[in-house]
């Protein structure tokens, strides 16, 4: 069980600039802190924990006349009651500008958006670690976990849209990701220790986008990828292209829903080329006033960044709920599943499961009060498979 205090308050520097820091004190207690099975834990060592952290971070927003901007930066400290060396520190930096008015008065009918995000952190990547929905999509994020290891991951996204009459224009987004493995640390090392493999990759969405009456939009999307995976501490590269042909349309047809439908096939070229079926499916609504749903499945071609440096077909499913049982009391929870698979050869696969729910209750205008339940499941192909459950209590106070 977890006890956490935040607080955050805000200054104004100018007239459009807010600063927003914050720190917040955590506790928790984890079923699992090595991700591993029973019989594979150190002997001596103790499965479960209690942990601390301690978070310190500052939200910079800016709106100016050329452009909206937000600037945030942070970093928390893990310290462990019985397994002291594996204590680890995390950083993150995220950085976003909406540069559309700006660009607009060059050329009329542009618009631009660019993000990037900067992380490091022990943690496995998997959509059990992302701690900001906000942050650009993350391709190391899609369920895969395993063994801890000091990695570094920066993601640069750009999107633009130019218009070339009121209900079409041109599609074009970019997005580049570097995933980098650090130097060893033997207390933040898994038992189950695996390869890593240093990785970069560019893709370019580009399309005419069509808009209809109704607002509902058709992207004609193209996407192209390509990369590369290097041994950690050197060697000879692997390289890899996707090419995918999906259309995605997203329609508001019933009022109070939005329904995303994408489809295509994805040309995977490293050793050999193979076809396959990719796309996503969304939905989101709000139910009723007290009701937000949302769900959806994907299929993509992702790199591999770990066992072998080799392309994944990526599978993955989520849905999630929030309830306002009452003025002051709200109900929120979720249930993931992944599961990712080596192409063109099936060398391993993973499957990753998470459910959660969390009950807030607002005890004044500023401060709520939080019991949250979470648990996790993991398997990977010639390794025995693991479950983890964390309980946390959380209070938190803002002041902006």
């Amino acid at each position: 069980m977890a006890l956490g205090i935040g607080i955050v308050f805000a200054s104004r520097v100018g007239a459009q600039t807010t600063v927003i820091p914050s720190v917040s004190l955590s506790e928790r207690y984890d079923s699992n802190v090595y991700r591993t099975t029973r019989s594979k834990v150190p002997p001596g060592r103790q499965p479960w924990d209690y942990v601390t952290t301690a978070k310190v971070s500052v939200d910079v927003v800016n709106k100016s006349r050329l452009a909206d901007s937000h600037l945030r930066a942070g970093v928390n400290g893990n310290a462990f009651v019985y397994n002291s060396d594996s204590a680890f520190v995390s950083t993150n930096v995220l950085a976003s500008s909406d540069m559309t008015r700006g660009v607009s008065e060059l050329v009329r009918g542009l618009r631009l958006r660019i993000s990037d995000s900067f992380r490091y952190t022990p943690e496995v990547p998997s959509f059990m670690t992302v701690d900001h929905p906000s942050d650009p999509a993350d391709i190391y994020a899609s369920g895969g976990g395993g063994s801890r290891a000091n990695t570094y991951r920066n993601i640069l996204l750009a999107k633009s849209d130019y218009s070339l009459s009121r209900s079409f224009s041109l599609t074009t987004n970019y997005l580049n990701t570097m995933f980098k493995r650090g130097h060893s640390n033997p207390a933040s090392d898994s038992v189950d220790a695996v390869a890593y493999f240093n990785n970069t990759q560019h893709a370019v969405d580009i399309g005419p986008t069509y808009m209809f009456e109704g607002g509902d939009t058709l992207f004609f999307k193209y996407n192209y990828s390509t990369g590369e995976s290097k041994p950690e501490g050197g060697g000879g590269s692997t390289g890899y292209t996707f090419q995918t042909i999906a259309p995605e349309y997203v329609t508001k047809a019933v009022p109070g829903w939005t329904l995303t439908i994408s489809a295509g096939p994805t040309l995977v070229k490293q050793v050999g080329d193979r076809v396959f079926l990719s796309g996503k499916l969304g939905l989101a609504t709000d139910y009723d006033r007290r009701t937000h749903v949302e769900m959806g499945v994907s299929r993509q071609a992702i790199p591999s960044y770990y066992e072998r440096p080799s392309a994944l077909i990526s599978n993955l499913a989520r849905f999630t709920v929030r309830y306002d049982v009452a003025r002051l009391v709200r109900l929120t929870a979720g249930a993931y599943y992944a599961y990712n698979e080596t192409v063109p050869v099936k060398t391993y696969a993973t499957r990753t499961v998470r459910g959660d729910v969390a009950l807030q209750y607002s005890l004044t205008q500023s401060t709520t009060l939080s019991l949250s339940q979470e648990y996790n499941y993991f398997e990977r192909t010639g390794v025995l498979p693991y479950d983890r459950i964390v309980t946390m209590l959380t209070l938190k106070t803002e002041w902006e």
